[in-house]
């Protein structure tokens, strides 16, 4: 079955077209020509550094977005209580201190030194608007994490209280995370609110907003009046990020010089990055995991738990990681990866290969047939989506599970996640905003309402009660019977914690971050 199965899976590569991205372009179809080594500079003697992503910002808003192309934009541009390293490890920004002053509040003081673009201070009366917006506002994407937040109360410029509904140990990490980056409150109501802020932003972060066009690039430079004065960590003067849907074509631009940095990189170009002179594949650790959502309150097969586990048993996720990832990723049954607080490790590097016992659990479930049901899924937007999504087809066919799979670019599958209108399930690719299980496993909750259905008392009580637990101990225990509750009724099906690579020039130096975002303080100029 293995032979048969890594036979079936090179079928699916041929036909899609040098796996994991189509024919690769070579470098004289980039549009135009750069220089291979050496960090551009541009007329005016900056020095420019060029990012290439694959798919473009969502809005200036911060509380309103859930993409990380757009987190690691946004990011640049605001500060934060606390930000995160290259590690995902929670450090001061904006916050000085803090002091727990009971189980429901904690006490900050910020910089007296930080300024907005336009000059004005950041205050604690903007870090009271930035963070309530989230926090009260039930509309606003990030409101399921920042719910955790009763209230802001301000005691003078620089010093205020954050009320918590409940005990909530992680509130460093929210307080770092996407959603929580500080507005400057006066010129937004000057602007008539966000809309009016989003035609011409201002933050206080490293890098001041220049342009955005759209699904073409941002471009930013540099804060010389940041807060943080050490701008030697800041060896550039403009930051652009490149708009560049097709992988070929990103690498085609990294090839020839005219950006610095690709992300997605899939196996099938990195003999052709690393054989080139000037260029290299760089990995990190990723906490991003590509899974299957299912619809468990609907009339079809999905919603039979034993069908949901016949699939996890048909896809060999060990061949998946071999074969298409060329090894750049592991099985994996959890939703809260390795350095995430609340990991459970049993649940981690193993997969349930066993098509003779899918094929079992299909029959006990009613369907010793077989069943047709429907995947939503996407191309282009994660390193070899649409060759994973395939394979994931023909291993299900081999158990009698017809998968009717859609594929679909991101915007118009963005559209379709987000409004929970995908079909029996659909693929993804989730990271991890903060290293603390509340921001996994929120997925599953009812607040969530991440369209699967699977409304779980249980669970909700688990959750609630480690999501408040100033018991360290009692809290990673709550976590890990969250997943082993997961793992047990599948609402999502967890297959593969990939591995990220970056193209990248020898002209910077670049580690791809834990949470996937392109923080340009981690970017350097290398001097080559």
């Amino acid at each position: 079955m293995k032979k048969m199965l890594a036979l079936l899976l090179a079928a699916v590569m041929v036909l899609s077209l040098a796996a994991c991205g189509g024919k690769p372009a070579s470098p004289s179809e980039s549009p135009s020509g750069g220089s291979q080594t050496g960090v551009e500079t541009n007329s005016g003697g900056e020095k420019v550094v060029t990012i290439g992503v694959a798919v473009d910002l969502q809005s200036f808003d911060p509380a309103n977005n859930d993409s990380t192309s757009s987190e690691c934009i946004l990011h640049n541009m605001f500060s934060h209580l606390y930000t995160q390293d290259v590690e995902g490890n929670t450090v001061a920004d904006l916050a000085v201190g803090y002091e727990i002053l009971n189980d429901t509040t904690w006490q900050f003081k910020i910089r007296d030194d930080a300024f907005f673009w336009n000059g004005d201070p950041v205050t604690a009366e903007d870090v009271k608007f930035s963070l309530e917006r989230p926090a009260l506002d039930t509309s606003l994407r990030e409101n399921q994490y920042f719910n955790a937040i009763a209230g802001v109360d301000v005691i003078d410029t620089t010093t205020l209280n954050i009320r918590t509904v409940d005990p909530f140990p992680a509130l460093l990490s929210l307080v770092s995370k996407a959603g929580s980056e500080i507005l400057p409150k006066a010129y937004v109501e000057s602007c008539g609110g966000m809309e009016g802020f989003q035609k011409a932003p201002v933050g206080s972060g490293p890098y001041v907003y220049v342009s955005w066009t759209k699904d073409d690039s941002v471009v930013m430079e540099r804060n010389e009046n940041y807060f943080n004065a050490d701008n030697t960590k800041r060896d550039f003067d403009r930051i652009v990020f490149k708009v560049i849907p097709e992988e070929s074509t990103r690498v085609a631009e990294l090839l020839t010089g005219n950006i610095d940095i690709a992300e997605n990189v899939s196996p099938n170009e990195w003999d052709r990055i690393n054989g080139n002179s000037g260029t290299s594949i760089v990995f990190g650790t990723s906490a991003r995991d590509f899974m299957i959502l299912c619809r468990c309150d609907t009339d079809s097969p999905i919603s039979n738990v034993k069908v949901r586990q016949a699939l996890e048993y048909a896809i060999d996720t060990d061949l998946i990681c071999e074969t298409i990832l060329s090894g750049s990723g592991h099985s994996t049954r959890t939703r809260c990866p390795a350095g995430v607080f609340g990991h459970d490790p049993s649940l981690d590097n193993v997969g349930l290969y066993d098509p003779e016992y899918a094929k079992q659990l299909l029959a006990e479930a009613g369907y010793p047939n077989g069943c047709t049901l429907s995947m939503t899924g996407v191309t282009g937007r994660y390193v070899c989506d649409s060759d994973i999504e395939q394979a994931i087809v023909s291993m299900a066919a081999e158990v009698g599970i017809t998968l009717e799979l859609e594929l679909l670019e991101f915007s118009t599958f963005s559209q379709i996640l987000s409004s929970n209108s995908w079909g029996d399930m659909v693929f993804v690719n989730y990271g991890v905003g903060f290293m603390d299980g509340s921001y996994p496993m929120n997925l599953y909750t009812e607040a969530a309402d991440a369209g699967m259905g699977w409304n779980n008392a249980e669970y909700e009580a688990l959750f609630a009660a480690a999501r408040s637990n100033m018991d360290l101990d009692e809290r990673l225990e709550q976590f890990q019977q969250c997943q082993q509750l997961v793992a047990a009724e599948l609402p999502s099906i967890q297959l593969i914690q990939p591995s990220t690579a970056v193209g990248v020039s020898d002209a910077v130096g670049y580690t791809p971050g834990v949470i996937g975002a392109y923080y340009c303080d981690w970017i350097t100029n290398s001097g080559k």
